[in-house]
Formats: C-alpha cells, structure tokens, sequence
C-alpha cells in the first residue's frame, strides 16, 4: 500500500496579498526554478570543461538548482514544508518509477520487435549511456517540478484534480509540439504521458515516482535503445533501425510518436489511476464544502 503524502493545498491565506492568487504563484514558482537554471546553463556552456566531466557534474549541479530553488519557492513563499520531495521516499519511489518507466518503454518497442520494425545492428561500449543517464536525470527532475510540482499542483487546489489534469496536460503536450517530426499520434503520447506522471503525483502526492517514470522512459529509449526522445536524436548503447509507417514506428519523432506508445502510456495510466484514493482526489471549488470556522 502506497504511503502517500496528504494532499496540500498551495492558496494559503499568507505573505503578501498579490501572492495569494494561484496564476501568480504559478509564475512566480515557475521563474523561481527556471531564472537560475537558464543563468546557470548559460555560464556552463563558457566554461572550458573537459568533455568526459560534462557528462556527470554540471548535469548533476543543474539538477541540485532545479531542486534547491523549488524547495526555497515553497518554504519561502508557500510556508509550508515540501512534502512533495521528502527525502525519505525519494530512493524507493524513484526507483520504482525508473523501473515502471523502463518496462513500459521496453514493452512498446519489444512489440515493435516482434512484428518486424525493430532489428538491431550494432551495439557501443556501455558508456556511452552515461551522458544521456544524467541528462535526463535533469530532464526528468526538471520537467516533474515545472509541471507536476508547480502547475499541476497549485491548479489542483484551485480548481480541482480532474480540472487540473486537463489543463496542466494540455500546456505538457503544448510544450511538446514544436519538436522534430511530432505528429497527432505524437502528441496524443505526449498527453497520454502527461496524465501517466499526474496520476503518478496523485498516488503519492509526491514528486519521486513521476520523476523515476519520466527518468526510466527516456533514458531507456535514448540512452540505452539509441531512440530519438521527443524529436531529438540519441545514440545510446544498442543501435538499431525502425523501419514500417510512421503511425508504427512513430518516424523522425522516436518511438513516442508511435500508436503502441499511445496504448503504453494509456495503459499505464489506468493502471496508476485506479490505485489513487478517492479522497486524494480534490473536488471543484463549486463542489466544495465550506470549513466550519
């Protein structure tokens, strides 16, 4: 049984007035995160680091900014404490997560394998995968605060989970479409991720198993398998060739675009969802009882 964290609501009745409407928290959590980040990549890319060492620690320095700045938003904005990242989840959830994340990657292409559009051709000394493995440990961690952490979280709330669901997976999938060979098969596996990691944060109330998931497919598909993510081309240990339509094989946008994506990540949401309590699940405000003073 999950021990899931309680269900906080960000819109307290403290700081500053302006701060105590859900929009602006979202920006302001958002630029909280993000301004450092982009200031930090910016000074990484002119420093003269040694090619083997920008694969481990600036990746690992751009994950603690992303980390500490999120926790210093909701200690010093919020006031409460960040249950959402307690420590003492964070290596069993994630875990979990990369494994989940992992096996459902490797079901969609083992079936790709199968039914002849997958072969594999060579393979490449195992460390190659370091580069993408703490990459996408940015990424994942990136993404699950941006999105789940703050924009999922604080519209829930407000506004509800259901509600917020629709919308913060509308702006993931948006945030998605500009990339290499995305098509509507693509971003209906983007969407179907994006509610994938909500029902992840609605199970636990915590960050870590979405993290673990988001961590798990990726690297699995990039860094292990050579598959482009999202658009962008990898080159990970095993390299193979696709080959069959792109409804199938998912083309120039990886294994993502593809339909058996679509039932993978769909699949896995129901399998998330139907384990998430009902009063884990936050009502309208139009259904809201009001609190006895």
């Amino acid at each position: 049984m999950i021990d899931a964290a309680p269900v906080n609501n960000p819109v307290e009745d403290t700081g500053p007035r302006w701060l105590r409407w859900p929009l602006v928290r979202i920006l302001v959590a958002t630029g909280f995160v993000m301004l450092p980040f982009i200031l930090l990549q910016i000074v990484l890319q002119k420093l003269p680091i040694d090619k083997q060492l920008m694969k481990v620690w600036p990746a690992l320095l751009s994950a603690a900014c992303c980390y500490a700045m999120y926790v210093l938003y909701v200690r010093r904005i919020e006031r409460r404490p960040v249950a959402e990242l307690v420590g003492s989840h964070a290596a069993g959830e994630t875990g979990l997560g990369v494994v989940g994340g992992s096996l459902l990657f490797c079901a969609t292409l083992g079936t790709l394998y199968l039914v002849g559009a997958y072969r594999v051709t060579t393979t490449a000394p195992w460390t190659v995968m370091i580069g993408p493995l703490f990459g996408m440990v940015v990424v994942g961690l990136l993404e699950e605060i941006l999105f789940r952490g703050i924009l999922f979280r604080i519209l829930q709330g407000w506004l509800g989970s259901w509600i917020a669901v629709l919308i913060s997976v509308v702006i993931f999938t948006l945030a998605h479409a500009p990339n290499q060979g995305v098509s509507a098969i693509a971003l209906a596996s983007v969407a179907g991720a994006g509610l994938l990691l909500c029902a992840a944060y609605m199970l636990t109330g915590r960050l870590w198993l979405g993290i673990g998931i988001h961590i798990g497919w990726n690297f699995t598909q990039g860094g292990l398998f050579s598959v482009p993510v999202s658009g962008q081309p990898a080159k990970g240990m095993i390299q193979g060739v696709l080959t069959g339509p792109n409804w199938l094989t998912g083309g120039a946008f990886g294994v993502e675009g593809s339909a058996l994506a679509v039932v993978a990540v769909i699949a896995g949401s129901a399998a998330l969802l139907a384990y998430v309590a009902k009063e884990r699940i936050v009502a309208p405000p139009w259904k809201r009882r009001p609190v006895a003073e």
